[in-house]
């Protein structure tokens, strides 16, 4: 079996595990706080703020039924168990990008937008995200592509 089966087998196994306990309190409908903890992987919290900004994003302007935001924010929960078990495994094994790269990469996306005449805030107020976030996203982005090779 290869590392990357591993993993996703791995992290299958054990998001189902969290998923079971979390979902249900979690998804009861987006008027849960921003800041509330919808679950916690080793320590790390997953803020409902993260996982409704992911649901939005995913909509954008479309609307979805009430069970069907619960579907997807419970979808998109699942996806950032995923993502921090993955990132765990590989700052375990030295395989985690660092803060100097992902500090690169905000600078470039920051350095297009002002070639666009538009700055970070903009971007982050469009996407209904924040500086963290996105720095996240970066970290997940850059460690993903190193592993897979891409």
């Amino acid at each position: 079996m290869n590392r990357l089966t591993a993993i996703k087998i791995t992290c299958i196994a054990i998001s189902s595990m969290l998923s079971a306990f979390v979902a249900a309190d979690f998804t009861r409908g987006m008027d849960t706080p921003d800041d509330l903890i919808a679950a916690r992987v080793n320590g790390t919290p997953i803020y409902a703020g993260r996982v409704k900004q992911l649901v939005n994003q995913l909509l954008g302007t479309r609307k979805a039924t009430p069970t069907g935001r619960q579907t997807l924010e419970r979808m998109a929960l699942e996806q950032l168990i995923d993502r921090q078990l993955v990132l765990d495994y590989l700052k375990q094994r030295g395989e985690l990008a660092s803060n100097r790269e992902v500090g690169i990469e905000f600078d470039r996306l920051k350095d297009r937008l002002a070639r666009r005449e538009k700055t970070m805030d903009d971007y982050l107020r469009d996407r209904n995200e924040t500086a963290n976030a996105l720095r996240q996203e970066f970290l997940w982005r850059l460690t993903w592509q190193r592993y897979t090779g891409k």
